[in-house]
C-alpha cells in the first residue's frame, strides 16, 4: 500500500499550489507519486449524458477522448484504501488534497488554525509558528518537507502488497518473497520480460 499523505487547509490556504510543490520534490527522488482531490461537490456524468448510460448498469465506466480519459465509479461513498489500490498500486506515495477528516497523516496548511478535531495532523505549513511540538516548515523549505514525507514513505519495505476485492490482504514477508520469486522466476523464461526494476500488477478473478 502507498503511503498516503493528506494537504489539508481552509480554502484558498495555497493548499493545490503546495501539492504541485511536493510531487515535482518526490519525482525528482525517484519515488512514484499518485495525487487524489477530494471534493463535496458531484463529479460524475450527470443522469442524462449518453456516457452515463452504460455506467448505471455497470456501475464504473472509462470516458475516453483526444486529450486523455477519465474513470468514473458510480458510488456514491468510496473507500480511500480502496481508491488508492484500484488507481495507484505499486506506487510510493500518494498525495491526497483535502479530505481534513480523514483519518490520515496530514500536514496543515495554514492560513488560519484547524477546526478542533481534524486528526492525523503531524505537520504544519505556511507563514507563522504553530503552537505545540509538531514541525513547522515555512515558505521556501518545501524540499525539506518533501524530504520529511519521503522519510515517512520509507518506512514500509515490503516489496509486494495482495489485495482481495479492493483491500489489502496482509502475508508474512517470508510468503511475500516466495510470491515473488515464484512470479519473477516465470517471467524471466519469457522472450519479453520485465526488468527486476519494474512493478508487477497481476489481477486474479473469482472461480465462478
Amino acid at each position: 500500500m502507498p503511503f498516503v499523505i493528506g494537504i489539508a487547509g481552509w480554502k484558498d490556504s495555497g493548499k493545490t499550489t503546495l501539492c504541485g510543490k511536493l510531487v515535482e520534490l518526490l519525482l525528482l527522488k525517484g519515488l512514484k507519486v499518485g495525487f487524489i482531490k477530494h471534493t463535496e461537490k458531484s463529479i460524475c456524468p450527470k443522469e442524462n449524458a449518453d456516457s452515463n448510460t452504460l455506467c448505471n448498469v455497470l456501475g464504473e465506466s472509462v470516458l475516453w477522448g483526444e486529450d486523455g480519459w477519465a474513470y468514473t465509479h458510480k458510488k456514491a461513498v468510496s473507500n480511500l484504501k480502496e481508491i488508492v489500490s484500484r488507481i495507484y498500486p505499486g506506487y510510493d506515495v500518494v498525495i491526497l488534497e483535502g479530505g481534513k477528516r480523514f483519518p490520515l497523516p496530514k500536514i496543515w496548511v495554514k492560513s488560519a488554525t484547524p477546526p478542533e478535531g481534524v486528526p492525523g495532523i503531524i505537520a504544519y505549513y505556511g507563514e507563522g509558528t504553530q503552537e505545540g511540538t509538531l514541525p513547522n516548515f515555512l515558505p521556501g523549505q518545501e524540499k525539506a518537507l518533501a524530504d520529511f514525507i519521503a522519510d515517512m514513505a520509507g518506512k514500509s519495505d515490503s516489496r509486494i502488497e495482495v489485495y482481495v476485492n479492493g483491500k489489502r490482504f496482509p502475508i508474512k514477508k517470508f510468503v511475500g518473497e516466495f510470491i515473488e520469486g515464484a512470479i519473477r522466476g516465470m517471467f524471466s523464461s519469457l522472450k519479453q520480460r520485465p526488468e527486476d526494476t519494474e512493478n508487477i500488477n497481476i489481477f486474479l478473478r473469482g472461480k465462478k
